[in-house]
């Protein structure tokens, strides 16, 4: 099932310092991607972006990739390593058939791999993941028909080898080991939120109050935080879950189904703007095909790997356009002096308030029927 054993990969490792300069084929990588009939068609389908987009990529991480030369060997070039890397995450071979790919021995890979997953995440995370165009974000779910959301929310689940500390934590409910991707969406299917590694054995409510945007969301020191008034209440950009989530000022989740005709209604538009984030997790796997099936790394590598995927699924998704955007809005954990309520424990209020949110919610779409206003999905 691991594509790749502990064993496999020790083998490999060379027994003697001269093992380090064993001739391997750099053909490939060398004179048929370098070479001329390398277009951009076998760019994106290789390496999942153009090549001016790839290099750009390379020369944002650059700093952190550059190896000395030394008296045994030329060092593994910037584009190559990043190369290596993309080929590992984009597709579902194992760390050999790379290895033979690019005519570098195995444990190398893994070393290239681990290395470049967090230059991204250390050089790209802040700038590529985060609510910096807030305005935007909630110009596009106003578009699809939903006023003043910041994202969809939802949980994904990671296959992974069995952790060596506390396996039985990292069981889900489908009996595989796994951790969870927590990540809001938004409609052009960029990530904007990414959090990653919590137990597969965990709720979705409960990684939710353990992740940082719960934390900035719930003590209000969340930026930006435009208000508005719908129907009479002041609304904070929310968020759209699914029923595994608490309903809160700043999250909503759906009615029960048939609760009444106006709820009916209102999770017509709920759901269709909820199915983005699910729709963004769908290209993440299929342009990342490593995580369709078990990760073959240890814990905290196939999470440096995970949240890398999701930086370059932006950067993708974008056309390299996120490798300009400012920094996001979100430090990457919560401050020391802040408590927040642990899970089952919110102040009764704070969640009546949510119901008075999502009742605004309800009634506005009622009196843009009333008005004569017309909702029909869309999906552009």
């Amino acid at each position: 099932m691991i594509g790749e054993s502990m064993s496999e990969i020790e083998s490999a490792l060379p027994t003697r310092r001269s093992a380090w300069t064993i001739p391997r084929s750099d053909d490939w990588w060398d004179n048929v991607v370098n070479g001329p009939a390398y277009g951009n068609d076998r760019w994106i389908n290789d390496f999942r972006m153009p090549q001016e987009v790839f290099m750009k990529l390379v020369d944002a991480i650059r700093p952190s990739l550059v190896k000395r030369t030394t008296n045994m060997r030329r060092p593994i070039t910037p584009e190559k390593r990043v190369a290596i890397t993309v080929w590992k995450l984009a597709t579902p071979n194992s760390y050999r058939t790379v290895s033979a790919q690019f005519g570098v021995g195995v444990a190398t890979v893994c070393v290239i791999v681990s290395d470049v997953c967090k230059a991204i995440n250390e050089t790209l995370l802040g700038r590529v993941v985060g609510f910096a165009s807030m305005l935007d974000i909630m110009h596009g779910f106003q578009r699809h028909g939903f006023p003043h959301c910041m994202g969809a929310i939802d949980g994904s689940h990671i296959e992974i080898r069995a952790p060596t500390v506390d396996p039985e934590q990292y069981v889900c409910r489908k009996k595989y080991y796994s951790f969870v991707l927590q990540a809001v969406a938004d409609t052009r299917l960029l990530f904007r939120d990414v959090y990653a590694g919590y137990p597969g054995l965990a709720h979705d409510s409960k990684i939710l109050h353990s992740s940082p945007i719960f934390c900035h969301k719930y003590t209000g020191i969340f930026r930006p935080d435009q208000v508005i008034m719908l129907e009479g209440v002041p609304i904070h950009p929310v968020l759209l879950g699914d029923k595994a989530y608490p309903l809160m000022p700043w999250l909503l989740r759906p009615y029960d189904d048939g609760e009444s005709p106006a709820a009916d209604r209102f999770l017509l538009r709920f759901n269709h703007c909820r199915n983005f984030v699910e729709r963004a997790f769908g290209l993440l796997k299929g342009r990342f095909q490593m995580l369709l099936k078990c990760v073959d790394m240890q814990l905290e590598n196939a999470v440096e790997a995970v949240v890398a995927c999701c930086v370059l699924h932006n950067i993708i998704q974008t056309d390299g356009e996120a490798l300009d955007w400012d920094e996001g809005s979100i430090p990457d954990a919560p401050q020391n002096n802040i408590v927040v309520p642990s899970v089952g424990n919110l102040p009764r209020g704070y969640k009546r308030l949510g119901v008075v949110v999502r009742e605004s919610y309800c009634a506005h779409f009622e009196r843009e029927l009333n008005m004569g206003i017309l909702w029909r999905p869309t999906h552009h």
